[in-house]
């Protein structure tokens, strides 16, 4: 079970996941909104190949009762919120025909730091998490920060096939962090994606343009979100 809000860099770490369960670095030619279980009934879950990384953007409460009681792994993904901020709102522009937003980043923001947006606020989202990863809890939760993926993918990924009890050599390892790196991803997708598809941005998974963004005027509101999240949250960024 992969868990992130949107944007953390979702297409990569489900790419490395589903590499190392299947022990090739072999491009995976169908989509990982296929495997989101918000979009699909627990009967077509049940027909899914193993193995399998099931993703969702949901609390952990709200997960189907099942993932608790059959005590999963999960993988929680979080991101700086500037770069989540800039990733979502590209987003949002780019699919206009379905969220019928076509305005500027400085109006969007607005909406982002009070949570109207996809999923709510991330400042709650994140700190909802945090008290389940270092609380009470039945499951297995592995966290990555993204910024540490993009420093080290080699060592990051081997943490997580260390969590997934997967065993790789570091040959397996060089390769899936080589495949699923941008141009990678980006070439190798395309024979297997429709022209309406928005999986890739310019930042890609190597981004990191959120600071760049935050400028003229914006930067003193957004700075005290941070703050906000600085203080009740234990990721650093």
């Amino acid at each position: 079970m992969y868990l992130d809000l949107a944007e953390p860099g979702t297409h990569w770490v489900w790419e490395v996941m589903m590499m190392l369960l299947r022990g090739q670095a072999e491009t995976i030619t169908f989509k990982k909104s296929l495997h989101m279980i918000e979009f699909n009934s627990a009967a077509n879950i049940g027909e899914f190949q193993s193995p399998r990384v099931l993703n969702s953007h949901v609390l952990y409460a709200d997960l189907p009762h099942e993932v608790h009681t059959r005590r999963l792994k999960i993988v929680f993904v979080c991101r700086n919120p500037k770069d989540v901020a800039v990733s979502l709102y590209n987003h949002h522009v780019k699919l206009s025909e379905y969220y019928e937003y076509s305005g500027e980043f400085k109006d969007w923001l607005e909406l982002f730091v009070e949570g109207k947006v996809d999923y709510g606020s991330w400042f709650d989202y994140t700190n909802s998490w945090e008290n389940v990863i270092y609380g009470d809890r039945v499951n297995p939760i592995h966290v990555v920060m993204y910024e540490d993926m993009k420093e080290d993918p080699s060592r990051e990924t081997k943490r997580l096939a260390d969590f997934l009890g997967v065993s790789c050599s570091s040959d397996l390892i060089s390769a899936v962090v080589t495949k699923c790196g941008f141009d990678h991803m980006k070439e190798d997708k395309k024979p297997h994606q429709n022209h309406s598809e928005v999986m890739f941005r310019k930042a890609g998974p190597f981004g990191g343009d959120g600071t760049i963004a935050f400028v003229s005027g914006k930067r003193e509101r957004e700075e005290r979100s941070v703050i906000k999240v600085d203080r009740s949250c234990t990721c650093t960024y």
